[in-house]
């Protein structure tokens, strides 16, 4: 629940008072959230989210009971139509549960425009994010590219700047913030990438193994093909994209993204970027104990367990 927590911090970092009243657009951002992993889960072919089937998993099991003679295709091509109504469904909730909220409609207005602008950035970094597993030597600012589209603008700064607005904050406000939420929000998404290699399945709720399987390109692919010798290379390229992963496979990649010391640039770059955001909290001015609220969000998306 950290992005409607964001959108309620934001208000109140603005000045906003009605802790009622802000509610409706933090659950906006949640159900927001909803579409988006609902939809990524389809096209990442996700069978398990926080410990339970996806949607379309939970459609495809329905229909196969209710078949009726449906081949298995037809029954998953049913399952996938209904999986993507559900996500288009919550995207309809979201905006509805933002601007059916109680505020004067001009702030309304600025608040659906920016989270326009979030779902535009979050689908240009979709896109990336599905075409870069087809490059063997992703770049490390291509990847960057991704979190900075995918997870900063969308997990942080967007939330942010939805409460904010509706708190009437201004243009240069909105501006001060991103300078925190866009470093916070990378590191976010590095410690994301380092849980889900090694992480436990237990708290993340989904596999270990399918940023692996997906193909999935991140900092400990890109640092490897930099740095690793010829045979860690061509290993850790035989495991990213295969599916089916074996154990042994899943304790390869972990060994040689720590030999060659892809873990340790991970955490260093992570930190750096926590560091940078909460520097740039000492040049911004928010209400009541927000700040330290933030400053120590920060703290956590690098320590956090799932």
């Amino acid at each position: 629940r950290i992005r409607p927590a964001l959108v309620v911090i934001g208000y109140q970092a603005a000045g906003g008072k009605d802790h009622e009243r802000i509610l409706r657009p933090a659950i906006a951002a949640e159900i927001l959230h909803a579409f988006f992993l609902i939809h990524d889960d389809i096209m990442d072919e996700s069978n398990v989210r926080r410990c339970k089937p996806t949607v379309h998993r939970v459609f495809w099991e329905l229909y196969r009971e209710l078949s009726r003679g449906l081949s298995d295709g037809d029954s998953e091509h049913l399952a996938v139509s209904m999986g993507l109504l559900a996500g288009d469904l919550c995207c309809n909730f979201g905006y509805r549960a933002l601007t059916d909220s109680d505020f004067p409609a001009d702030r309304i207005i600025r608040a659906t425009k920016r989270m326009h602008r979030m779902a535009d950035s979050t689908l240009v970094g979709q896109v990336l994010d599905m075409l870069v597993p087809l490059q063997v030597d992703a770049a490390e600012e291509t990847v960057t590219k991704v979190h900075l589209l995918k997870t900063a603008c969308y997990t942080f700064e967007a939330p942010l700047h939805l409460g904010m607005i509706l708190a009437d904050a201004g243009a240069e406000d909105l501006k001060r913030i991103s300078s925190y939420a866009i470093p916070v929000g990378i590191a976010f998404q590095i410690q994301d990438d380092l849980l889900g290699v090694f992480g436990s399945e237990a708290e993340l709720g989904k596999s270990v193994t399918s940023d692996l399987e997906e193909g999935k390109q991140t900092l400990l692919t890109t640092f490897t093909h930099a740095h690793g010798d010829e045979g860690q290379r061509a290993r850790i390229a035989s495991i990213v994209g295969k599916h089916g992963l074996a154990t042994k496979d899943l304790e390869d990649a972990r060994a040689i993204f720590r030999e060659v010391g892809a873990v340790s640039y991970c955490e260093r770059r992570a930190q750096k970027l926590v560091t940078a955001g909460k520097t740039a909290l000492e040049h911004v001015y928010l209400e009541g104990e927000t700040s330290a609220l933030l400053a120590k969000l920060a703290d956590y998306t690098i320590h956090r367990k799932a």
